[in-house]
């Protein structure tokens, strides 16, 4: 099944760009939680099950199961542990974007960190996207099936051309590091 997501620029008039998205067994199209400008800006996505990093061999596309969150199961993460979220769906990014697995305020507050959040999802990848996470609290974190515990933030990325140059220009600053203009 292929669903598209719409990106909206507000402050323009411009079309949406079209973010096509294919579902997964066991997944749901991701959804942001206001349409307004001024909401949220990433789109809650719906764990589908424990996964391990390498591609099924049956589905090229998704991850291999660990744990199946079939209802009524239930994943413990104790405190200081690691798991993969299947993310449940295939996203064509289009090119000069990027998508970013992002922790909801809500993971943030219950002490669970995403630890690839700062790792881009290109648009030619093809597979399931998964969210690494740590449970850095104290107590234990359940996961459920569909449960939203990341979110995709997707962006706009610059793709300047790079030019080699013997000097650079001058800056007041020079190669100061961070903390040297004193402020």
């Amino acid at each position: 099944m292929i669903t598209t997501l719409r990106e909206t620029d507000h402050s323009s008039r411009q079309q949406p760009t079209t973010f096509r998205v294919q579902i997964l067994p066991g997944g749901k199209l991701p959804q942001r939680a206001g349409t307004e400008p001024g909401h949220a800006v990433g789109y809650d996505v719906f764990t589908r099950d424990i996964v391990v990093y390498n591609m099924s061999t049956d589905d090229p596309r998704m991850r291999q199961v660990e744990f199946d969150l079939e209802p009524p199961e239930v994943f413990r993460l104790g405190p200081g542990g690691v798991a993969c979220l299947g993310t449940g769906v295939v996203i064509e990014i289009p090119h000069g974007f990027a998508g970013w697995i992002k922790p909801r305020g809500s993971t943030v507050k219950n002490g669970v960190a995403v630890l690839n959040q700062d790792v881009p999802i290109d648009p030619d990848f093809r597979g399931e996207p998964i969210a690494v996470i740590r449970n850095e609290g104290r107590a234990p974190f359940d996961i459920r099936r569909h449960q939203r515990i990341v979110q995709i933030v997707f962006t706009p990325v610059a793709l300047p051309i790079l030019e080699e140059v013997l000097l650079l220009d001058k800056t007041t600053r020079g190669n100061g590091s961070h903390g040297s203009t004193g402020k």
